[in-house]
């Protein structure tokens, strides 16, 4: 994880985080299963180097075998669970990465899906926000790649504290929000949002 997120251009001190981690774990005298098992995730959390995200993504691989954040840097799948930011700020990050990835600024990854030739063209954008970390990357789904949207929908991966959540910015088609970049599944907020901007939703 610390080298994709460092091959990524990720936080210095998030890819720094995981190499204490890497080091951490090898060197206790019991399992991590056995300490999920009598401390839960509070017994993560009390080793050394291990914040409260670690813990949470230890937690992840110890008990289900996969890391979902590993999993979505390779460009294969997605992760769970934090709180939600502001509007204004998932459609900042949004703005930046599609600003960045049209000027080729950003570093690509070779999605697994829907990529037979292997070749690294999806835009990935690490940053960070105050606490919360953002990954941001076009949706690679069979449903945006049938809709003739895998270049305007952009997946935001976020997450502060408890683990990562995930939500897709992209250009309405609908009514009067027709050509606005939302946030699905928050429109009400957007139009609450853009009154308080006072930006015209039409």
């Amino acid at each position: 994880m610390a080298q994709l997120l460092d091959e990524q251009g990720a936080n210095p001190y998030r890819v720094q985080a995981y190499r204490n981690a890497a080091q951490t774990l090898p060197q206790l005298d019991r399992p991590i299963t056995e300490i999920l098992q009598h401390n839960g995730i509070d017994g993560l959390r009390q080793l050394p180097g291990i914040g409260e995200s670690l813990a949470h993504s230890i937690h992840a691989l110890a008990t289900t075998g996969r890391l979902p954040m590993l999993e979505q840097a390779r460009g294969q799948a997605g992760w769970s669970a934090s709180d939600d930011p502001a509007i204004e700020e998932l459609l900042d990050v949004d703005r930046e990465y599609r600003e960045k990835a049209a000027a080729g600024r950003l570093r690509r990854i070779a999605p697994r899906r829907f990529n037979p030739s292997g070749e690294a063209w999806l835009p990935v954008l690490h940053n960070q926000r105050a606490e919360r970390h953002y990954m941001a990357l076009f949706s690679n789904t069979a449903w945006a790649h049938q809709m003739d949207m895998a270049s305007d929908w952009v997946v935001l991966y976020y997450g502060r504290g408890r683990g990562e959540r995930q939500c897709t910015v992209i250009t309405s088609q609908r009514d009067a929000l027709k050509g606005k970049r939302i946030v699905r599944g928050r429109e009400a907020e957007y139009v609450q949002y853009s009154q308080q901007q006072k930006v015209p939703v039409t």
